[in-house]
């Protein structure tokens, strides 16, 4: 796969991934005001959402590397 191609596939993924995020930051965030989920569930989502952001870190760290090479 070109570098064009494989840079244009990440951003989507990238992009797809922070839109994800952003909503289960913010379901979180709701979840601290007015609890609807177990403490457990909501442990669990705040570890989905540090895997999640350090997943995006990786695909920016990707995406920025192949650029340079271009």
């Amino acid at each position: 796969m070109e570098n064009k191609e494989l840079i244009k596939k990440l951003k989507k993924e990238q992009d797809k991934l922070n839109k994800k995020l952003w909503k289960l930051f913010f379901f979180i965030d709701d979840q601290k005001e007015s609890q609807t989920i177990s403490n457990y569930q909501l442990n669990l989502l705040i570890v989905q959402r540090d895997a999640m952001s350090k997943y995006s870190d990786v695909l920016g760290m990707r995406i920025n590397d192949l650029e340079e090479k271009q």
